[in-house]
């Protein structure tokens, strides 16, 4: 480190490694307790306090930090208008936590040598979330039901989650959340040899570190692809089949090659197998003998009926499938008029459980982490473009998935979601460290400067925040007074504001350098 370059405190990171462990506690209480205890939460905000404190200085300052608080501000009314705290609490506890990864992300993957951290950590979250899905996977709703002979021993070491339909992680569960994986441990294999380059070039025994490092990865994704077929969630194959397509045209263009192909393929299917008929089509595909196609119309239609009666507030997290049992007299599933858990869509299920007033931040949350990947991507190195190529396209498919069924705010597996954002804003805040240099020592260098705000910044960043706060409320507003004539209509438009908000703070944020901080 030169002369003049702040000192690293050792203090400083001894306390962002215990706000780590105590955030990874708390969330192995949920997962299997579905409760958080109070003083947890508390010393996990005095931990946050004091890493400031002893820094002397103030958080950094993400584009994704409107929408965040500002859903954090929704969640007192939402325990307010629950039912049942029983089954809203644990979605607030959720989001927090999730929240919490994020910001610990942001504070910890400042450089080079972090990323690498970070890369080692999503390939182990990877192998561990796809032993937990597989292992604790309720088999009763998928084709290969009779392979769960093989697994009940193992199965039966794993203790009870709380709140499951049924016993186990329920299949579409399970495939859901390794669609972020898939498409990522695929573009972290598919390198070009660009982590050798950055990490192990000129080490000692590099070659065969590296050999280790892509049979690590490929057993990775051999897996993860494995459980989401054995989870015969249709969602999740179509989602992760998108992705990893996504980004096989982003390397290599003349992937594009196959659409043709794809086209024909399904023109096959659509005339020769099907006859021509759509209708035949979909009971060709139905595996099940529950009509889950036709089911989610009826789920959709039926949820867009609950948000048009509360549109400003939702129902309360986790309680929709209460609320529709308690209030309303038709059924959700023609075949199994039974109470369920969720919107079986991810923008309607933010909707109905936190209103559209939600449902307009989730959505300039995902178009500020786009705008963030498209901005990142002219920097940095070939392991840095890599990394952000399958966070981008592990998001995509998780969302594709998302169409056909949903992880609700809060949820326990969620975490991942608030992973990805956290790792591509710290790679967007983090700018000085992520450069083109071919020394780590100049990011290392840059690691601890975090500029003390000033009078006039703090003064500039709460006017941003009123700013946004009031393009918030009035785009809002826009989506919600439509909600009598059509709540599709409403839906679409509190989509739709959420992308112009989203796009609007980053034009924001990118006009002040990045440089206000909270």
């Amino acid at each position: 480190m030169t002369e003049g370059a702040p000192r690293h405190s050792t203090v400083n990171e001894i306390l962002l490694w215990a706000i780590f462990l105590l955030i990874a506690c708390l969330y192995l209480l949920l997962i299997f307790t579905d409760r958080v205890p109070t003083f947890g939460l508390i010393i996990l905000g005095g931990l946050w306090l004091l890493y400031v404190v002893l820094t002397g200085r103030q958080a950094y300052v993400t584009p994704l930090d409107l929408p965040i608080f500002a859903l954090l501000s929704l969640l007192p009314l939402n325990l307010a208008i629950s039912t049942d705290w029983s089954l809203t609490l644990p979605k607030v506890y959720g989001l927090i936590l999730g929240i919490a990864i994020f910001y610990w992300l942001v504070h910890f993957v400042r450089y080079y040598q972090r990323l690498k951290l970070a890369i080692f950590g999503l390939i182990l979250s990877g192998i561990a979330t796809a032993l937990l899905a597989g292992l604790g996977m309720d088999w009763s709703t998928s084709r290969f039901a009779a392979l769960s002979v093989f697994f009940e021993p193992l199965t039966n070491w794993l203790p009870a989650i709380p709140r499951q339909i049924s016993a186990g992680i329920h299949a579409n569960t399970a495939g859901g959340v390794l669609t972020l994986f898939v498409p990522l441990l695929a573009g972290l294999a598919w390198d070009k040899g660009a982590f050798y380059r950055v990490y192990l070039a000129g080490k000692k025994h590099a070659k065969i570190i590296h050999v280790l490092y892509k049979a690590v990865l490929l057993a990775a994704l051999l897996l993860a692809l494995l459980v989401v077929t054995l989870s015969d969630s249709r969602g999740a194959i179509l989602g992760g089949g998108v992705g990893l397509f996504a980004l096989a045209v982003w390397k290599d263009r003349r992937f594009l090659w196959l659409m043709p192909l794809v086209i024909i393929g399904l023109g096959i299917l659509f005339f020769l197998a099907a006859g021509g008929s759509l209708y035949q089509l979909i009971e060709m595909l139905e595996t099940s003998e529950e009509s889950t196609y036709y089911g989610r119309l009826t789920v959709w239609q039926n949820t867009l009926a609950v948000i048009q009666d509360f549109p400003l507030t939702g129902v309360g997290m986790g309680t929709l499938g209460q609320v529709f049992n308690d209030f309303y007299h038709y059924t959700i599933f023609v075949y199994n008029p039974t109470n369920y858990l969720h919107a079986h869509n991810t923008f309607l299920a933010a909707a109905v459980d936190l209103g559209l007033t939600a449902l307009v931040l989730y959505a300039s949350l995902l178009t500020g982490a786009g705008l963030m990947i498209k901005r990142r991507l002219k920097i940095g190195r070939s392991v840095l473009k890599t990394l952000l190529q399958g966070l981008a396209c592990g998001l995509l498919a998780f969302h594709i998935f998302g169409l056909m069924d949903a992880f609700v705010l809060g949820t326990k597996l969620g975490a991942v979601l608030w992973i990805f954002l956290g790792l591509v804003s710290a790679v967007y805040v983090h700018k000085d460290g992520f450069r083109w240099q071919r020394s780590l020592d100049a990011g290392e260098q840059a690691r601890n400067i975090i500029p003390k705000p000033g009078c006039n910044l703090l003064k500039t960043h709460i006017l941003e925040i009123l700013i946004g706060l009031g393009a918030w409320l009035l785009l809002s507003l826009v989506a919600v007074s439509f909600v009598n004539l059509s709540p599709l209509l409403s839906v679409l438009l509190a989509i739709a504001g959420g992308v112009f908000l989203g796009t609007f703070i980053m034009k924001r944020f990118r006009k002040n350098n990045g440089k206000l901080k909270a």
